[in-house]
């Protein structure tokens, strides 16, 4: 066993050498000396750490009072909007004559077939859900019919999958495009090639909507451990984008993107063959605008936005070069 030079101690790593100027000390002071070491540099850590965050805030505060920083814009999607008040704009404009007839929570669209001289009518509706209190990360659910108009005679058509695309549209490209869902339909029985539609019989489904996407929702994990301790320290955090910041991130709708894939069979034809139709419409959300010191809540009607002060004044504003501007 080893023992201390100075006083013969059997404690193991006591002995302190006299010539390097060490005082004796016993292995369990040396130990807990060795600790708070350890102790205080992880407090100086922390704290070193506070004062960076500090420092940050008050440097993004005085970005963001000066305005020096520049927020990447997107453009405003042309796609129909499923709005009131769009009814009585022209063609140019609103849904009704250029998409379909909006009607409280339903929207009616007659699209063309490529190529067919019969056309696909398509209702989408909400429910009872209110359109005008749209929500993205809400939970909802979708009914979606369909049938066919003027279908010649002896002509068969089947849908072979239903898919739908939702994403976000906002004014800021971070948020821009963003996925928020993604549904298919088709049917799960070898007796048919899909759901069969004609004028007289239509397609009814049903789909369920998350208000969360992966990309939406980051999870990660975070932990530390002190080497030659044994304290292992850690947490397992989600972070997630609430609807208030999607409020404040200018997001003015949420796109969805309808894709019916058909098979037809004519009598002349021995083989059906596939083609496909495409609807795009936006569901508009409020979002909060702040500029010049005052909160304006914003609604985006096809063609412009309207706005609500806190005093309940109403505006008509143009969005061009990053910034709101009076449309009158």
């Amino acid at each position: 066993m080893k023992r201390c030079k100075r006083c013969g101690c059997p404690e193991l790593f006591a002995h302190q050498r006299i010539e390097f100027g060490y005082d004796h000390v016993s292995f369990n002071e040396w130990n807990r000396n060795w600790l708070e070491k350890i102790r205080e540099r992880k407090r100086r850590i922390i704290f070193m750490k506070k004062i960076f965050g500090i420092l940050l805030m008050i440097g993004m505060l005085s970005v963001s009072l000066t305005g020096c920083v520049e927020v990447e814009t997107s453009d405003i999607s042309d796609k129909s909007v499923m709005a009131e008040g769009n009814n009585s704009k022209n063609e140019a404009g609103g849904v009704e004559g250029k998409f379909g007839k909006f009607d409280r929570n339903t929207l009616t669209m007659q699209l063309d077939v490529p190529g067919e001289n019969f056309k696909l009518k398509t209702v989408f509706g909400t429910g009872d859900y209110p359109v005008e209190n749209w929500k993205t990360t809400d939970v909802k659910y979708l009914n979606l019919d369909a049938y066919t108009i003027g279908l010649p005679a002896g002509t068969e058509v089947y849908i072979d999958n239903v898919h739908i695309d939702s994403v976000i549209k906002s004014l800021y490209a971070a948020f821009d495009g963003v996925p928020i869902d993604t549904m298919d339909d088709r049917t799960h029985t070898s007796m048919y090639p899909g759901f069969p539609i004609s004028d007289d019989m239509q397609y009814r489904g049903v789909f369920a909507v998350g208000g969360y996407s992966d990309t939406l929702i980051e999870g990660y994990t975070s932990g530390s451990q002190v080497s030659g301790v044994g304290t292992v320290s850690g947490y397992v955090r989600e972070s997630r984008v609430t609807e208030r910041a999607l409020r404040n991130s200018a997001v003015y709708g949420n796109m969805f993107q309808i894709v019916w894939d058909l098979w037809i069979k004519k009598p002349e034809n021995e083989y059906p063959y596939m083609t496909s139709v495409i609807s795009e419409f936006i569901i508009p959300t409020e979002f909060v605008d702040m500029e010049n010191k005052r909160t304006i809540t914003m609604r985006y009607n096809g063609e412009s936005f309207d706005g609500i002060d806190e005093e309940g004044n109403k505006s008509e504003y143009k969005f061009k070069d990053g910034k709101f501007i009076d449309a009158n």
